[in-house]
């Protein structure tokens, strides 16, 4: 991990460029996801499911390798993922692929140097986040950052048993969390003027992409 050069190639691989971080709150109902098509997404858990098609994926924790049947194997994009993953299949069989990056979790602060690992505070959004810093994107868009239930639901795609148990105390110790990104603050746009976490710049998803980025249904 921290002694595999090729995290030398995610250091600054997106400079001067923008990035989308494809989260999974309920403010992406009907949002028609081609939208992103063309652009540098990094889907965040079981988003990738609804947008197979982004160059990167993201996942933290192993319990989204037990209840997801996106197949990982044959995806062709990047893939990054925790040390604490990669003795779980179908990770332990696939390390050594040039497209796997297992990286270490730090729970202190955001790093800018991908080598050192990445920012885990039991949220594999901010983990995304501290990617694209690291990538060194000059505009980072947080589309789904909700970090709140609406109508008792979290995500735009079915709740999953395990999410009904999240609290609102477990998703308000999370946002605490973002205040470590101050220093970067003037790079990220938050796509959901209603999210709770509020230290970014905000702007609506029309805003971002145009009027009609809603589907009908």
């Amino acid at each position: 991990m921290r002694r595999d050069h090729r995290w030398n190639n995610i250091n600054g691989m997106m400079k001067g460029q923008k990035v989308y971080i494809l989260g999974s709150g309920t403010s992406l109902k009907n949002f028609d996801l081609s939208k992103l098509d063309g652009s540098f997404v990094i889907a965040v858990n079981h988003s990738i499911e609804y947008y197979p098609q982004a160059p990167a994926f993201l996942f933290g924790d192993k319990i989204f390798l037990h209840k997801s049947n996106f197949d990982i194997k044959n995806y062709q994009g990047l893939i990054f993922t925790s040390e604490k993953c990669q003795r779980s299949n179908p990770i332990e069989e696939m390390v050594g692929q040039d497209n796997l990056y297992i990286y270490e979790d730090r729970r202190d602060e955001p790093v800018e140097n991908a080598k050192v690992g990445l920012f885990h505070p039991t949220s594999s959004g901010i983990m995304a986040l501290n990617l694209a810093i690291q990538m060194k994107a000059k505009k980072i868009y947080l589309l789904g950052f909700d970090y709140y239930k609406d109508k008792g639901k979290m995500h735009f795609f079915p709740d999953m048993p395990h999410h009904e148990q999240y609290g609102e105390e477990r998703l308000a110790s999370k946002l605490k969390k973002f205040k470590y990104f101050e220093k970067w603050k003037g790079r990220i746009i938050n796509c959901n003027p209603d999210s709770f976490v509020e230290e970014f710049q905000k702007e609506s998803l029309e805003d971002a992409f145009g009027k009609d980025c809603y589907t009908s249904t």
